[in-house]
C-alpha cells in the first residue's frame, strides 16, 4: 500500500471489478489507452481484469483517503526478466482528471520504482494516440 496526502494506492480485490469495468469501458478512457483486451465487456470480463492484475508487476486501486472514492487504477506492467525497467500505467476516472491526482500517483510510483525497486528506466506505453490526455500526463512526470 502507498499513501500520499490525499490518496491511498492499495491492493486489488474482487469487489473492485465493477468499478474497474466501468472505468475501462468509459469512452473518454478507452479513446486514450490501449488495454490489450476487447470491449464491449463479455460475461468473462471480470476474469480478463483478474488476468491483467495477475500479470502486472504492481497493480493498485487508487482511492481518495478522505472518503474512499474510487479514483482509478495505477501501477507497473510486468517487467522483463533480468531487466531494470518497467512500464507505468495510471488510469484515473474522467471525473478526477485535471485535479492533480494523476501527478500525485505518478510521483509516488516513480519514487517507488527508482528508489525502492532500483529500476533504471520507467516508460509509458499503451497510449492510443498522440492526442490522448494521457500523453500530457506522462510527459509531465
Amino acid at each position: 500500500m502507498f499513501l500520499t496526502d490525499r490518496l491511498c494506492l492499495r491492493a486489488f480485490n474482487n469487489y473492485d471489478i465493477p468499478k474497474i469495468q466501468a472505468l475501462e469501458t468509459e469512452p473518454k478512457v478507452r479513446s486514450g489507452i490501449n488495454l490489450g483486451y476487447t470491449l464491449p465487456p463479455k460475461p468473462s470480463y471480470g476474469e480478463e481484469i483478474k488476468k491483467a492484475v495477475e500479470s502486472s508487476f504492481c497493480y493498485t486501486v487508487v482511492e481518495r483517503r478522505e472518503d474512499g472514492a474510487f479514483i482509478g487504477v495505477a501501477g507497473f506492467k510486468a517487467k522483463v526478466d533480468g531487466s531494470r525497467s518497467v512500464e507505468i500505467f495510471i488510469i484515473p476516472t474522467p471525473e478526477y482528471w485535471y485535479k492533480g491526482y494523476s501527478r500525485e500517483i505518478g510521483r509516488i510510483l516513480l519514487e517507488h520504482a527508482f528508489v525502492e525497486l532500483g529500476m533504471h528506466r520507467v516508460w509509458a506505453g499503451g497510449i492510443a494516440s498522440e492526442g490522448s490526455p494521457f500523453v500530457k500526463l506522462y510527459k509531465g512526470l
